[in-house]
Protein backbone atom coordinates (compact mmCIF):
# COMPACT_ATOMS: atom_id res chain seq x y z
CA UNK A 1 0.00 0.00 0.00
CA UNK A 2 2.95 2.14 0.94
CA UNK A 3 4.70 1.79 -2.41
CA UNK A 4 1.26 2.71 -4.54
CA UNK A 5 0.80 6.07 -2.50
CA UNK A 6 4.73 6.63 -3.16
CA UNK A 7 4.04 6.09 -6.66
CA UNK A 8 1.27 7.75 -6.95
CA UNK A 9 3.22 11.35 -5.20
CA UNK A 10 6.06 10.96 -7.64
CA UNK A 11 3.69 10.99 -10.62
CA UNK A 12 2.19 13.96 -9.04
CA UNK A 13 5.84 15.61 -8.53
CA UNK A 14 7.45 14.75 -11.88
CA UNK A 15 4.49 15.08 -14.07
CA UNK A 16 4.03 18.48 -12.52
CA UNK A 17 0.06 18.29 -12.38
CA UNK A 18 0.17 20.48 -9.26
CA UNK A 19 1.34 23.43 -11.05
CA UNK A 20 -0.61 22.98 -13.71
CA UNK A 21 -4.16 22.44 -11.54
CA UNK A 22 -2.95 25.83 -10.02
CA UNK A 23 -2.47 27.29 -12.94
CA UNK A 24 -5.79 26.47 -14.57
CA UNK A 25 -7.36 27.61 -10.66
CA UNK A 26 -5.26 30.47 -11.52
CA UNK A 27 -7.38 31.01 -14.65
CA UNK A 28 -10.96 29.90 -13.18
CA UNK A 29 -10.38 32.45 -10.83
CA UNK A 30 -9.60 35.47 -12.94
CA UNK A 31 -12.61 34.34 -15.65
CA UNK A 32 -14.81 34.83 -12.24
CA UNK A 33 -13.89 38.13 -11.84
CA UNK A 34 -14.60 38.87 -15.59
CA UNK A 35 -17.87 37.42 -14.92
CA UNK A 36 -17.78 34.87 -17.55
CA UNK A 37 -16.68 30.85 -18.21
CA UNK A 38 -15.03 29.41 -20.36
CA UNK A 39 -14.37 25.96 -19.69
CA UNK A 40 -12.48 25.26 -22.77
CA UNK A 41 -10.23 28.16 -21.79
CA UNK A 42 -9.23 26.47 -18.46
CA UNK A 43 -8.70 23.07 -19.96
CA UNK A 44 -6.75 24.43 -22.56
CA UNK A 45 -4.55 26.56 -19.93
CA UNK A 46 -3.87 23.18 -17.81
CA UNK A 47 -3.33 20.79 -21.17
CA UNK A 48 -0.53 23.89 -22.32
CA UNK A 49 0.62 23.35 -18.84
CA UNK A 50 1.59 20.09 -18.12
CA UNK A 51 2.80 20.04 -22.47
CA UNK A 52 5.53 22.81 -21.74
CA UNK A 53 6.71 22.13 -18.45
CA UNK A 54 7.25 18.63 -19.27
CA UNK A 55 8.36 19.30 -22.96
CA UNK A 56 11.54 22.34 -21.04
CA UNK A 57 12.44 19.50 -19.07
CA UNK A 58 13.06 17.01 -21.67
CA UNK A 59 15.17 19.49 -23.83
CA UNK A 60 17.91 19.88 -20.83
CA UNK A 61 18.46 16.81 -21.04
CA UNK A 62 22.24 16.78 -22.00
CA UNK A 63 25.02 13.94 -21.94
CA UNK A 64 26.05 14.54 -18.29
CA UNK A 65 22.79 13.74 -17.35
CA UNK A 66 22.10 10.87 -18.73
CA UNK A 67 25.05 9.41 -17.16
CA UNK A 68 24.07 10.07 -13.92
CA UNK A 69 20.12 9.44 -15.03
CA UNK A 70 17.93 10.04 -11.79
CA UNK A 71 14.28 8.49 -11.12
CA UNK A 72 12.68 11.67 -13.07
CA UNK A 73 15.06 11.29 -16.09
CA UNK A 74 14.36 7.52 -16.49
CA UNK A 75 10.64 8.34 -15.98
CA UNK A 76 11.04 10.94 -19.33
Amino acid sequence: MMKFILKGVDFLVFSNLYVAVSVAALTHISLMFRKSQNWQLILFVFSATVFVYNFIRLIRIDKQILIHSSERHKRI
